[in-house]
């Protein structure tokens, strides 16, 4: 997907940055004031989290001996409130739970069991739960870049040990078939306070399960967000592309968190580009608009996705050295035979006399600069792709002649069409037809046939080129990932900035109606063998690649990941 962005977002000017110079703020991460707190609004509900408690004892002797145990304990913690609110360089965490230890369903169990000659006694035999009290938690996230000592960078995250306040009193104990008073009369025996039995344990435990939680979500959080890191070669239309994204900094203000992520993109020159001496990209330098900036004013995004013309440049232009825009057409090509017949189509009977018997052509097409950004268009994305070249060659007394050469002006449509019912992002590509201008270059073999040509040639790019210019990038559909029935909204591309020196994607997040996770892999694709994988599995959340943004300042999110299968195990009992 982000490369797939890269060679969309680019810019319409260039001065002399070296191919695969690291350029410092190639991607920009936004979540905005408002996206925290809408995400604080919708995940209470997607993270309940169960405490798993130890059983409680206490023994003693008045007479004879006695024990008093409390066994099948468990504590369940739900969400009712959270609230995220970015600070300086600090991420301030707030929620508001309801705590229940036990419950009327699945009670605990209390005995006193009294060790009388010449049989012990059991006095006491009840269920016991505690009712739901509420629980105020806070904490803090710290979030920065360093070097990792190989040359590379990554994040780092701590979070602060988190503080809690609860108030129980002995009416919070809920008691099952024996009277309360009947076990305070019984304990009184043995100078026993079953609410010092239970609420002194209980704190120190439920306090050592809190804080454990906390404090392995540091090194969590850094995982996830490290998901963004890339370095990879990847294979592009048949060219190989070094592809690096990773940590340069991050800024955290009362407007927000912003991750900044450095990148550079590299291929080796092909030969079918040297000869036109294009030598770099852009190199503009633009700084980033602030974090709530957006060209609409009636946008207030929780999440945006920027990216930096310098980049897109870098990226599109190591495409273009590759040789991945280079074809060569021959031989049966969508059910057209490419033969001198062809000809006939461009410039009626100027070709006849060349070739009374058919003979085999090659249609060659060649970019002589890297496609720009335009920054205009009925389109999402406007992609320019000027001065494409485009010749036919045919044997010709013995040798190889160049017949017909036309130059070729193209504008590519891109449309990002996402569905905030289902999930999916597809792309639209509109490639050729209107967008492509054509002039003929005097033909030496037809003079007089420029201008046909130059209105012919469409058809003939549009049944053979552009299918194979698209073919990259066509048909490309995406599953956005929901956690818990929480997810993307919306999705909207604008330019970032004017000049279109950063352009964004921009998503609000709330409740929706897709996701689930269920029958997905370990890397976020489908399990053939489960069902519920069209709810939500996505190829793009593997290795946190996806739009783990949702996930990143959250710690309840890694809460619910770490304790999901002890729940899980408590329900199906």
């Amino acid at each position: 997907m982000l490369l797939f962005l890269s060679v969309l977002f680019t810019s319409s000017a260039w001065a002399e940055r070296p191919p695969g110079e690291r350029i410092a703020d190639a991607l920009v991460i936004d979540v905005t004031e408002d996206g925290f707190e809408g995400l604080g609004a919708g995940l209470p509900g997607v993270v309940p989290t169960e405490l798993d408690l130890p059983d409680v004892g206490r023994s003693g002797t008045v007479l004879f001996d006695w024990n008093l145990d409390v066994t099948g304990l468990f504590a369940t913690l739900a969400l009712d409130r959270l609230q995220m609110r970015p600070g300086d360089g600090e991420l301030d965490i707030q929620a508001d739970a309801t705590l229940a230890v036990s419950n009327e369903t699945s009670p605990a169990r209390v005995t006193l069991v009294y060790h009388s000659w010449p049989w012990p006694v059991t006095l006491v035999d009840c269920n016991i739960y505690l009712r739901p009290v509420n629980l105020d938690a806070a904490t803090s996230a710290t979030i920065w870049a360093e070097d990792d000592g190989e040359g590379g960078r990554h994040f780092e995250a701590s979070v602060a040990p988190m503080t809690w306040d609860w108030s129980l009193t002995g009416s919070d104990i809920r008691v099952e078939n024996c009277l309360i008073g009947d076990i305070n009369e019984v304990l009184e025996l043995i100078d026993v306070s079953l609410f010092d039995l239970l609420i002194d344990p209980l704190e120190r435990e439920i306090d050592r399960e809190i804080q454990g939680l906390v404090d392995g979500l540091g090194d969590e959080l850094a995982t996830a967000l490290n998901g963004f890191s890339l370095d990879e070669t990847l294979d592009f239309n048949g060219a190989q592309l070094e592809l690096l994204l990773e940590p340069e900094d991050v800024q955290i203000t009362p407007d927000g968190m912003r991750l900044i992520l450095a990148g550079r993109t590299y291929a080796e020159e092909h030969p079918c580009v040297r000869e036109h001496g294009v030598t770099g990209s852009r190199r503009a330098g633009v700084a980033p608009p602030p974090i709530h900036h957006s060209s609409s004013a009636a946008t207030r995004h929780h999440l945006g996705l920027l990216g930096h013309s310098d980049f897109f440049d870098q990226t599109l232009f190591a495409v273009y050295q590759s040789g991945a825009m280079c074809f060569d057409i021959e031989g049966n090509q969508g059910g057209v035979n490419l033969t001198t017949n062809v000809l006939g189509l461009l410039a009626p009977n100027a070709f006849d006399d060349f070739f009374p018997q058919a003979k085999p052509i090659k249609i060659e097409l060649r970019p002589t600069r890297p496609p720009v950004l335009a920054p205009v268009g009925s389109h999402d994305i406007t992609v320019d792709a000027s001065d494409l070249k485009l010749d036919i060659y045919a044997e010709l007394d013995g040798r190889q002649t160049a017949l017909i050469g036309v130059d070729l002006d193209l504008e590519a449509g891109v449309d990002l069409v996402f569905s905030g019912d289902t999930g999916s992002l597809d792309i639209d590509l509109t490639l050729g037809g209107d967008s492509l201008r054509a002039t003929s270059r005097p033909n030496e073999l037809a003079p007089g046939t420029e201008q046909v040509i130059g209105e012919r040639i469409g058809g003939l790019f549009d049944t053979l080129a552009a299918p194979m210019l698209g073919g990259a990038l066509e048909g490309l559909s995406f599953q956005v990932p929901a956690f818990g029935g929480f997810g993307l909204a919306n999705l909207e591309v604008e330019e970032a900035a004017q000049g279109g020196s950063w352009l964004g994607v921009y998503a609000h997040a709330s409740a929706v109606p897709y996701g689930g996770g269920g029958g997905c892999d370990e890397s976020g694709g489908c399990d053939s063998g489960a069902e519920g994988c069209a709810e939500g599995c996505s190829p793009l959340s593997g290795g946190g690649r996806g739009l783990t943004l949702l996930a990143i300042p959250l710690a309840v999110t890694l809460m619910r990941r770490r304790r999901s299968q002890t729940l899980q195990a408590r329900q199906d009992a």
